[in-house]
């Protein structure tokens, strides 16, 4: 960085690969590793995106086929299902099109500036979205969040058979 673009360690966010090299001459040359290696990075995730659509559409279509399973039992696999699409779409949204901007942005020779702050702020959003969908899709865990949130003091409830009490009292009379 400090060759090509005069930065030092604190003045850049990114290091992107560098497509276009100066030769001796002042001529620019295609960097090939560079190139070859941003090739098998998309090799890499067309076989990923490649096997996850083949194991979705597996998947839908044994869900459509499924006769002799109860209405809960159904409706529980589609909840998982659309949650399981969404999980799909989240790293593709927050990190595989934003990493594949900063990849590809250096072939135009186009620099991102501040955006690339922006940039990695989605990429590392991902970690903290992807529980939230099972939640979010799935009734059983929406219902169990909500009824936590809704009522705390049923945590401390003193009734004499209450699976709640019974493990706030172990606790309390533990510590």
């Amino acid at each position: 960085m400090k060759t090509n673009y005069n930065l030092t360690k604190g003045e850049f966010i990114y290091a992107a690969s560098l497509y276009y090299r100066k030769n001796e001459r002042g001529e620019k040359t295609i960097s090939w590793p560079d190139v070859l290696f941003a090739l098998n990075v998309v090799k890499l995730i067309s076989i990923c995106m490649s096997i996850v659509l083949f194991c979705g559409i597996s998947t839908f279509r044994k869900l459509r086929t499924l006769r002799h399973t109860s209405k809960r039992t159904t409706n529980l696999q589609q909840q998982l299902f659309k949650a399981l699409v969404t999980q799909t779409l989240i790293p593709v949204l927050t990190m595989f099109f934003p990493a594949a901007v900063m990849m590809v942005s250096p072939v135009f020779e186009l620099t991102l500036g501040s955006y690339e702050g922006l940039i990695m702020t989605v990429i590392t959003t991902y970690p903290c979205v992807d529980p939230m969908v099972v939640i979010f899709f799935v009734k059983d865990y929406r219902h169990a969040i909500k009824q936590t949130l809704k009522c705390r003091r049923c945590l401390y409830s003193r009734e004499p058979y209450s699976v709640r009490a019974t493990a706030v009292s172990f606790v309390t009379e533990a510590t």
